[in-house]
């Protein structure tokens, strides 16, 4: 959003204390005057004012219907938004202004814009494009501008930069025909805070970097939400492309509204701009929100992506962003090596959450200029800490590639805990980690890929690999992965495969194999070997009989960083390690970060308004079926400040070379004065002052500044702003401050493992996640790290050619008691090495980790008491502490009951010897009766609108609601819940108990919120069929449900339908609308001219076409109601149409339609039409009921129907069935019978369907042309 600031300075360069004075106007002009003249008589450095009004320039040289500037001037206008001063280029210049030297005595370098308007058939260019004097154009600004172009075809930007550094866009908004921001041979820029509302040329992006490098674009917005498949895209092109560009980094940014792919990194042809054909190298993009099209699924451009590393786009780090909605994959790596995707969600895609590949449509697309040399196979990628949601085919495909790190993973079909379940829509599919090979000759194999630590919950397939040659996955390695809910898993080998990590760190955890031990030594070989189901060669011969791996549920928060300043309204990383937890609740102050996040260790989350001064996260663990198993209130203690002073530019991750220039930038609302940059080399512990900008004011708000990295190498070095306070690490105690996220890394001259991170005091867990943390040479690129210890057991490796941002999260694998010392090899991206490898020898001791295992958990009531057993990997004894001894008390391993509640023990274990200590073990259950919760919704809520709760539980007693997301939704006379605004509403009920029943265990449901014209739902719905008499009258049944009444409109066409071409119309239909719980008769028609209310069933758009045709228009209660059609007055058969519309009350489910009628032959076959609205997929069943109708009493049954149903927008079959136990995809047979639609004869048909948002018609016929009375019903199934 374009914010209206007063005019500003630009930015300042260089270190210590600067001054910034209010701008004095040096020259004043008014409308009329030449201001290309008035700049070529000034001089670098002052300010040329310009009053309100519109500004033209004259015919001729030098402005040639143009505004130029050629001096290093301040333009400013005086208005008090920048549409009150406007320049207007004439038409048919191709840009409305230039930056450019066009005089032999001075130059444009410093030059600056603020608060105007231009508009013109391009928009601003900064381009040295004259031969004298030479040279690129340096540190020119634009702050507070909208630009607005009026092209209509050609070449012409938003604003276009060519051999330019250091350029700043600041809050500027580009309206353009062409490529808005178009950056070609320009370094070092930043752009910031700005929006770009649309392009319209068909390739035209909304920026595109072209060759140059160290680019920053940050917290601004591109593109527009596109909230249905028929609205405009805002790009027709891609969104954000980087071509032949290295070391950019794009950050904190909204990419929505695109047709092609959202963010790319790739390699393209630029000769034509004077370029080299290279590979765009170490680019970043983080904690972006990526909104494909903000229309997920439907209309989307197939076969794009969210994000997109392709073409030798190497070492690219992707960290925190939130990709949804693509027409193909959210993250994709083609051609690429030495990728980091961290952190990241991936939600909701047409087809994958995750895809890596080497195969030949990966290779079609990296053949820049018909050159192929830049072609690769994938090797080296690394995926960590990842979740893949709700993607209906597989959420992680690793193809033709090798050597990929797939660790610390969540994937899952459904939209997070109590969330809808993606359907599976394709023969095979939804597998959490699909491991294939397609043939392509010369990339046909899939060796050394690592699944270590990742959670899969809810997939139908686990593991599985999909090979076009046998066996051509090799060298798996694959241990403390839990699979939840799986049905299957495959693996093809055709020798012994071993999926563990040896005896002291285990296997996996199965849900469908149940050992005794933490890991038990009894081995689980069920998983396939091959594609006919054989097992036996693929061994986890140490498994885990526990969903927390026997690590307890606790939850070791690391970031925020103990001490940090942080400011309300930030961005935040929170980064731990909850080995035990499937799901994880964060709170600050009371107040919800992130609820039920998959617990993958990384989330991004945005600081509260809280009070300010020391705060810390809570952090609740819960299992894979929610259950709360623990929290946690421990995590460091930071200090939250005011929101009058944001941190945006530098950011984690970040790698600079000593003593460099970089830029600092931040966001100042209220003006504050001074601004202090600080910078700290040990990660907050000291700081030192680089810079302090004094005379900020609403007339100067300057946001960014130069200054130099530190003078050493480091691994964990910070940047901070203040206002006021000291370098003190409290900041001197004011509340204006706020410290980067994270830490960035300088390179020095020599490279050197972190003496904070690694030393003799540290301890490292086998099979834990250990931070390993380096500063770096200048060159390094790429560093392989490796392991040895003084135990023995050989070198062991960490990472290979790992993309170098000075730290890695590693799953120390089995390895040998005693100290260990780390190596590291520096590299260039090409491999080379980059100076010797360094190495620490004794960086810390290695020990195992204790795992706690509880037998079965005891009945305990109030007076009683019960024995536990509890066991130790290392066969030491548990000490037992409760943590709620007004329910319970432990003596030894004995529980006492003392009141009815909820029972919580903790078992710890001290380190001894070659164990460290375990993590403390939490175990939660019933003191007294137990009692359930049984709790159904909704998947989805119309924002402003308001549904009732309802929830049981099985004592009886009133269950109570809470909304864990107030911001997006409120409750009301204890069970009313209100859509306030647009999101996930997150919904609890707890029933307390009472002097029986112990608490019942919280359930939680997700709600999608959401404006009501785009919940996904059946509109309307229809049958054609044959109307006779008697028993072969048709009758269509239809279901409001919901809690509240929704108007619809039912009509029957007859007479009009031969219009169509439709032979032996019903002449005269007329309609009966009956409820169904009493048999009352609540509407009838027969012309529905004739209605009480045909104006409005006109103005509804509703009208039949023929006056002889019926409608009743009706707000009916939710229920049943049955609509009966007929001849008027019984005499007459034909043809009839029957359809149910929604009128209003998008947010009231139309549950169904069933329809019965006979089943002819040629036009007499019975059609059901049905059309999906909103903005996502609605799931269905659509059956036939035939030989089962003769138990009901009917006639002349279809013995057996089926059915085809066909996708109105270009008539292709998309689903037909026979016989409904006989399913194209096998697991659509569990899914029409857990949906309650399953039909009661084996011969009559039924397809389960997510279907995105459009028209489709179900044909009913019988086999062989056979005829008879049929019912075909369709159902919206519950999301």
């Amino acid at each position: 959003m374009f914010r209206w600031i007063a005019p500003v300075v630009g930015a300042l360069l260089g270190l210590g204390a600067l001054n910034v004075q209010a701008q004095t106007c040096n020259t004043t002009i008014n409308p009329g005057n030449d201001i290309t003249l008035t700049i070529q008589g000034m001089t670098s450095g002052q300010v040329l004012c310009l009053n309100p009004g519109n500004y033209t320039p004259p015919p001729g040289f030098p402005s040639n219907g143009s505004f130029a500037v050629g001096v290093g001037v301040i333009v400013r206008g005086l208005g008090a938004t920048p549409l009150q001063t406007t320049l207007t280029a004439s038409n048919g210049a191709d840009h409305a202004l230039y930056f450019t030297n066009y005089l032999t005595t001075k130059n444009a370098n410093g030059a600056q814009l603020i608060n105007l308007t231009i508009t013109g058939t391009g928009g601003v260019q900064v381009q040295n494009f004259t031969a004298a004097p030479a040279g690129r154009l340096t540190d020119i600004k634009l702050k507070d501008v909208m630009i607005f172009t009026n092209a209509t075809a050609g070449p012409f930007f938003g604003v276009k930069t060519q051999n330019a550094d250091r350029i700043v866009l600041d809050n500027v908004q580009i309206t353009s025909h062409n490529t808005a921001i178009n950056f070609i041979d320009t370094t070092d820029s930043l752009v910031m805070n700005s929006t770009v509302t649309n392009t319209v040329a068909v390739s035209a992006a909304a920026l595109s970097v072209l060759g140059g490098s160290g680019n920053r674009f940050i917290n601004s917005t591109f593109g527009q939400p596109r909230v249905s498949a028929g609205a405009a895209y805002s790009f027709n092109g891609g969104g954000v492309v980087f071509y032949n560009t290295s070391d950019n980094r794009f950050e904190g940014n909204t990419v929505q509204g695109m047709q092609a792919d959202a963010v790319a990194f790739t390699i393209f042809d630029l000769s034509p701009n004077g370029l080299p054909l290279t590979k765009s190298l170490n680019n970043y993009a983080g904690r972006n929100q990526v909104l494909h099209s903000a229309f997920p699924i439907n209309g989307l451009t197939a076969g794009s992506s969210g994000i997109w590393s392709n073409c030798a786009s190497d070492g690219t780090w992707v960290y925190g962003n939130t990709v949804t909605g693509s027409g193909e994959g959210g993250l994709t790596i083609f051609e690429g090596r030495n990728n980091m995707f961290l952190g990241n969600v991936s939600f909701n895609h047409g087809l994958l959450g995750t895809y890596i590949s080497g195969d030949q449509t990966a290779m079609n697309d990296c053949t820049p200029a018909g050159n192929t040399t830049f072609r690769q196979k994938p090797n080296n990628n690394f995926i960590i800490s990842n979740a893949n949601l709700y993607n209906p085919l597989e959420q992680v495909v690793v193809r033709d590639a090798d050597n990929t790190v797939l660790q610390r993973n969540f994937s899952s079909p459904t939209a997070g805990l109590g969330g809808p379940t993606q359907a599976c829509t394709f023969a095979t599919c939804q597998a959490s980690f699909s491991l294939e090979t397609d043939g392509t000759a010369g990339r046909n194999t899939n060796a050394g890929t690592r699944l270590i630590a990742n959670t899969s919950i809810g997939t139908q397939r686990g593991l599985w690999t999909q090979n076009t040659t046998p066996n051509s996955v090799t060298g798996l390695a694959f241990y403390l992965n839990r699979t939840i809910g799986s049905g299957s898993s495959l693996y093809e080998t055709p020798v012994t495969h071993f999926i563990d990590g040896f005896s002291v760190v285990g296997g996996n955890y199965w849900t469908n194999f149940s050992p005794s031990g933490n890991p038990s030594a009894t081995p689980y070989n069920g998983v396939a070997h091959n594609t006919v189901g054989g097992t036996g060669n693929v061994v986890d011969r140490f498994p885990y009989q526990s969903e927390n791996l026997g690590r307890g549920f606790g939850v070791v928060i690391s970031e925020p960083r103990a001490g940090a300043a942080v400011a309300i309204g930030s961005q935040r990383t929170l980064r731990w390690d909850a080995p035990g937890c499937s799901y994880v609740t964060f709170t600050l102050g009371g107040q919800n970060l992130v609820v039920n996040t998959p617990n993958t260790g990384y989330a991004v989350v945005t600081i509260p308004a809280i009070a300010t001064g020391a705060n810390n996260v809570v952090a609740t663990c819960k299992d894979a079926a929610g259950t709360v198993r623990g929290t946690t209130s421990n995590g460091p203690t930071f200090n939250v400040m005011s929101a009058n002073l944001k941190i945006v530019s530098p950011g984690r991750d970040d790698v600079f070379n000593t003593t460099t220039s970089v830029w600092v930038a931040w966001s100042n609302p209220s003006h504050l004065t001074p601004v202090t940059v600080d910078v700290s080399s040990d990660g907050g512990a000291s700081w030192g002052q680089v810079a302090s900008i004094a005379g900020i004011s609403a007339s100067n708000p300057v946001t960014s500044t130069r200054v130099n990295t530190p003078a050493a190498g480091t691994a964990n070095a910070i940047f901070r702003v203040r206002s006021g306070g000291t370098t003190a690490t409290n900041c001197g105690g004011v509340t204006n401050c706020d410290e980067m996220d994270g830490v960035f890394a300088v390179r020095g001259a020599t490279g050197a493992f972190d003496a904070l991170n690694l030393n003799a005091g540290r301890t490292l867990q086998v099979g834990a996640v250990e931070r390993i943390e380096w500063s770096s040479p200048q060159t390094s690129r790429l560093v392989t790290i490796t392991a040895v210890s003084s135990g023995g057991g050989g070198v062991v490796t960490v990472a290979t050619d790992l993309p170098d941002r000075g730290f890695f999260d590693w799953v120390m694998p089995d390895f040998p008691i005693g100290t260990i010392s780390l190596t590291a090899n520096f590299k260039t991206n090409t491999g080379a090495a980059v100076g010797a490898p360094v190495t620490i020898v004794n960086g810390g001791s290695i020990r195992r980790l204790q795992t706690i295992t509880y037998g079965t958990i005891p009945t305990v009531v109030p007076g009683g008491s019960a024995p536990i057993t509890v066991t130790t990997n290392s066969g030491q004894a548990v000490t037992l502490t409760s943590q709620t001894p007004g329910v319970c008390t432990v003596t030894g391993n004995t529980i006492n009951g003392i009141s009815n509640g909820v029972c919580t023990i903790t078992g710890n274990v001290a380190a001894n010897g070659n164990y460290s200590a375990a993590s403390p073990s939490v175990i939660s259950f019933n003191v007294g009766l137990s009692q359930t919760i049984t709790f159904n919704s909704t998947a989805y809520i119309g924002v402003t609108k308001s549904i009732t709760l309802s929830a049981t539980a099985n004592s009886g007693l009133t269950v109570t609601f809470t909304s864990l997301t107030p911001g997006i939704c409120t409750i009301s006379g204890g069970n009313v819940l209100t859509a306030n605004s647009s999101g996930t509403c997150t919904v609890a009920a707890d029933q307390p108990g009472n002097g029986t029943y112990a608490a019942a265990p919280q359930v939680q449901r997700n709600l999608q919120a959401m404006a009501t014209i785009l919940l996904p739902r059946l509109a309307n719905l229809s049958t054609r069929g044959f109307v006779g008499s008697g028993g072969d009258v048709m009758i269509a049944g239809l279901i409001i449900g919901g809690p509240t009444a929704k108007t619809v409109v039912v009509t029957v066409a007859g007479p009009s339908l031969s219009g169509a071409g439709i032979p032996n119309p019903l002449a005269n239909p007329t309609l009966t609308l009956i409820r169904s719980s009493d048999g009352v008769v609540v509407g009838s028609n027969d012309n529905w001219q004739q209605a009480a209310n045909a104006a409005q069933i006109q103005s509804a758009g509703f009208a039949p076409a023929h006056p002889a045709e019926p409608a009743v228009m009706m707000t009916l209660a939710p229920g049943a109601y049955t609509a009966v059609v007929q001849a008027s007055g019984g005499v007459g058969t034909g043809i009839g149409l029957v359809g149910v519309y929604e009128v209003a009350e998008p947010e009231v489910p139309l549950i169904n339609i069933s329809t019965r009628g006979f089943v002819g032959t040629g036009n007499d076959v019975m059609i059901a039409g049905l059309i999906v609205q909103g903005s996502n997929t609605q799931s269905v069943v659509i059956t036939v009921a035939g030989p089962s109708l003769a138990g009901a009493g009917i006639p002349n049954p279809l013995n057996n129907p089926m059915i085809t149903i066909v996708r109105a927008s270009d008539g292709v079959v998309i689903a037909t069935n026979d016989n409904w136990q006989t399913q194209t995809n096998p697991g659509d047979v569990t899914l029409i019978q857990n949906a309650g639609f399953a039909p009661a004869h084996p011969n009559e048909p039924a397809v389960y369907l997510t279907l995105p948002p459009g028209a489709y018609t179900a044909i009913v016929q019988g086999v062989s042309s056979t005829t008879g009375v049929g019912l075909v019903g369709v159902y919206a199934v519950a999301q």
